[in-house]
């Protein structure tokens, strides 16, 4: 360990590690709540942009309508007896 205090005025090493513990769950809380932030800011973003589309687009029919049909399964090929 180094000789100089790092939150301490003690010196004690049983409370600088408690500092440093402390200080390395602040740092993470920071960074969590950036990408938090991030996430929010990204959301909203595209919900603004969603709402300066005219309604047109909103009503406007599926571009690909046979994309949500079940396709039947394939029948296994017969061996040639």
């Amino acid at each position: 360990m180094t000789d100089r205090p790092i939150f301490d005025l003690d010196n004690n090493p049983k409370s600088a590690l408690r500092s440093q513990g402390l200080a390395f769950m602040l740092q993470g809380a920071i960074y969590g709540l950036i990408g938090f932030t991030a996430i929010l800011v990204i959301v909203f973003g595209l919900i603004g942009v969603g709402a300066l589309l005219p309604p047109e687009s909103k009503e406007a029919p599926d571009p690909t309508p046979e994309s949500n049909l079940i396709k039947p399964v394939a029948q296994p090929a017969t061996a040639f007896v």
